[in-house]
This record gives C-alpha cells, structure tokens and sequence, in this order.
C-alpha cells in the first residue's frame, strides 16, 4: 500500500463514519506529514508500520465520540444527544475565548512564523553564496592559471569543492529545510485557524 492509497482509505472511512471535515484534514494532513518526512521511496514500508488505515479511522472515530459497528458496516454518533443550539454556542465560545486572546497568542504566533520564515531565507542565502563564490572561483581560475599556474589550480580546486557543497545543501535545503520549514508554519496558522474551521464544518 503506498501513500496515496493508504490516505484515500482513511479519508472515505472517517467521512463514512460521519467526521468533520476539519477534522479528517487535520487527520489527513498529519498521516501526510508522517509520510513526507519518511520519503517518498519509503511509502510501502510507512503505510506498512502504521497499520491498517481503516483501524486507524475507528480509532479516530472512536476519541470523537462515533462508535463502529462489529459489521464495519454502519456507525453510531454517541453526540447526538446535543442539540444544534448547544453545538452552536460552544463554537461560538470557541471563538469568542479565541478573539479574547488574540493578544496573547497573536504575538506569539507572529514571532513563530517570522523565525521559520528568517530561515528559510537564511537557507535559500546560503545556498545561494555557494553558488556565487564557486562560479566565481571557477571563473576566476582560468586566467589566474596562466599568470600565476599554482594559485590557479588552488583556486580552481576551491571552486570544486565550494560547487560540491552548493549541490550538497541545495539538494538538503530544497528536499528537506523548506519543506519542514513550510509545514511548520502551516501547522501553526492550521492550529490558530482550528476554531473558525471546525465551525464551519458543524455549521454546514
């Protein structure tokens, strides 16, 4: 089983079971992140040490108060006791304690991001300074070895090994800093964004 079948799998039976939708996304989003930081040649072997997905799902379904039929066939929401309105003032409690503590969590948030954001342009600089200074020796190298024949080849040799470690951190930075960069920032804003989303979803 790869990726793309294990998630589908999990996806139609927690929709079957009757989840948010907000909250399969933040089951979806979290089993896809497992499998990103595994790689994309270790899909099989992933899917593989999490088990079934369909097991995973009744077990989501299950911490959300939805139980499964022994003939897998069926499911039984235990919340249904509550009614809408009382659904839809503890959504609208959500938030209010949410804009409440804007001044709190904002600042925090804000300085998160700014951090992540400052190195992923500190990566993106550095490999870009690779670049630069091994292109410029390598340039530099050919007059400089019929002038000065040993500080040519020094020189060359330096724009080698400058060039070897751009390819080296470039590969890292764009396959893995990014990315985890990236996903660390769209979990912060998914996790401050969460009451808003899971109102949505009951309001629908």
């Amino acid at each position: 089983m790869n990726r793309l079948e294990f998630l589908t799998t999990l996806k139609n039976t927690l929709e079957k079971g009757g989840l948010s939708s907000g909250d399969i996304n933040d089951a979806l989003s979290y089993y896809e992140e497992v499998f990103l930081d595994a790689g994309v040649s270790k899909e099989e072997e992933t899917a593989a040490s999490l088990g079934d997905p369909a097991e995973i799902a009744k077990g989501i379904l299950a911490d959300s108060g939805i139980s499964v039929a022994p003939e897998n066939t069926s499911y039984t929401n235990t919340n249904t006791v509550r009614s809408e309105s009382t659904s839809s003032g503890a959504t609208g409690l959500k938030i209010a304690i949410f804009i409440l503590l804007f001044p709190v969590w904002f600042p925090i948030f804000a300085t998160v991001s700014a951090i992540l954001f400052a190195l992923m342009v500190a990566a993106v600089s550095l490999v870009a300074a690779f670049a630069g200074a091994g292109v410029a020796l390598l340039f530099e190298s050919i007059p400089t070895l019929f002038r000065v024949p040993p500080a040519g080849v020094f020189m060359f040799g330096s724009g080698l090994f400058i060039t070897g470690l751009f390819l080296g951190f470039a590969k890292m930075c764009f396959k893995n800093i990014l990315p985890s960069l990236g996903r660390g920032i769209k979990a912060a804003a998914r996790f401050i964004t969460r009451p808003f989303r899971k109102g949505d979803a009951n309001n629908g």
